[in-house]
């Protein structure tokens, strides 16, 4: 919103608002872990400021769709300085140290949100930025800065949520819906994946390893390519809700509090709710959100019984179970195939999983250990 407002005051930018807007949703995207987003912040400058910047171009400079995107990322907390000696396109350059400075004035203003004070803070916020003109920030970005500041909305609508939320929606209003191909969305999926897996070294390529071993399930169960193909996305896609969730909670090493298990469980259901969002794609959706579901109906979000549990639910279920136990946890570490059968098959006599797949598993448990847990992608349950 920051960025948006402030482009409008520049009248040679050139840049479209909806890519402006579309630069500050994505700036972060290498930031999945909650702590780590704290430590953002912070201060103008800080020492490993840029290896976020490196993972999410990373993360978007093969994906078409967003490849353009890029850049932007990489260099948005690079200095003006630095960003004109360099070879980056001048209008690339412009918008990426609009995102810096955007985020740096988020960053200042913050403390004053909660208070109210925000508004007469207003020249402490400009000072901070403009101590660093043509220096961290260039000169025509702080005197837009100094323009919309003018404007009491400028202030207020950042403590707002609901002016947020209106600014959101008048922005995706203008936007245009982008259609991609399967092949485009399978890729989206596994960018989703990492961001979500990297929020702890505990679930270091989890969600891969659920999609892989899904994929495999299927095949032994004798679904076809593209069916697998839909059941090995939505294994990817399971845990997006996890992104909400605090990495303390995540990581504690301690039994959870009732409180703390409830905000747990809602990661399924925010699943779903991200997940509903995208067209085209709402039996993708079902099967990843139902992944916490049992079959004697006991599960989350949606109680759902066996007789409502379709059977790409069920195997991306025992998938989840059996590559989260292959994997070290805080209060444990990996569990051996023979065991992880052991638990599966308990589970499964208690009403939770689907028992013939889990005598799938049984049947091929090499291969599934592999599938689930492929040398070199085990992470810290390596070791």
């Amino acid at each position: 919103m920051i960025a948006v407002k402030l482009a409008r005051q520049m009248a040679g930018f050139g840049v479209p608002l909806t890519r402006v807007y579309d630069a500050g949703l994505l700036h972060d995207c290498g930031v999945s872990s909650s702590r780590e987003h704290h430590n953002l912040l912070g201060e103008l400058e800080w020492s490993g400021a840029q290896q976020h910047c490196d993972i999410g171009y990373a993360l978007l400079k093969d994906f078409p769709p967003l490849a353009n995107f890029a850049p932007i990322i990489r260099y948005h907390h690079t200095r003006w300085s630095l960003l004109q000696a360099g070879d980056m396109e001048a209008e690339q350059a412009l918008l990426a140290n609009l995102i810096y400075l955007a985020d740096r004035v988020d960053v200042a203003a913050a403390p004053y949100y909660g208070d109210g004070s925000l508004f007469a803070q207003r020249e402490t916020v400009l000072a901070q930025m403009e101590a660093h003109r043509d220096s961290v920030f260039a000169g025509v970005l702080l005197d837009a800065l100094r323009s919309a500041s003018e404007q009491t909305d400028f202030w207020t609508d950042l403590c707002e949520t609901q002016a947020i939320e209106d600014f959101q929606q008048a922005m995706l209003a203008h936007d245009t819906e982008q259609n991609l191909t399967w092949s485009e969305f399978r890729q989206a999926a596994g960018i989703m994946s990492l961001i979500v897996d990297a929020k702890s070294p505990y679930t270091y390529r989890h969600s891969a390893g659920v999609a892989r071993l899904s994929s495999y399930l299927g095949r032994l169960l004798g679904l076809g390519e593209r069916h697998r193909e839909m059941i090995e996305v939505a294994g990817l896609l399971h845990d997006i809700g996890k992104l909400g969730i605090p990495d303390e909670i995540l990581e504690s090493p301690k039994p959870l509090s009732d409180e703390q298990f409830g905000q747990m469980k809602h990661h399924s259901l925010t699943t779903h709710q991200i997940l509903r969002r995208i067209g085209g794609i709402d039996q993708i959706a079902d099967w990843a959100a139902y992944h916490h579901e049992k079959m004697n109906g006991q599960g989350y979000p949606f109680h759902l019984d066996a007789s409502h549990l379709p059977l790409e639910a069920r195997i991306i279920s025992v998938a989840d179970v059996y590559q989260a136990l292959a994997q070290a946890r805080p209060y444990r570490g990996p569990m051996a195939p023979e065991d992880i059968l052991g638990t599966l098959r308990r589970l499964a006599q208690q009403g939770h999983l689907d028992s013939e797949i889990v005598e799938t598993v049984a049947a091929h448990l090499p291969a599934c250990h592999q599938a689930a847990l492929r040398e070199g992608e085990s992470g810290p349950a390596a070791g």
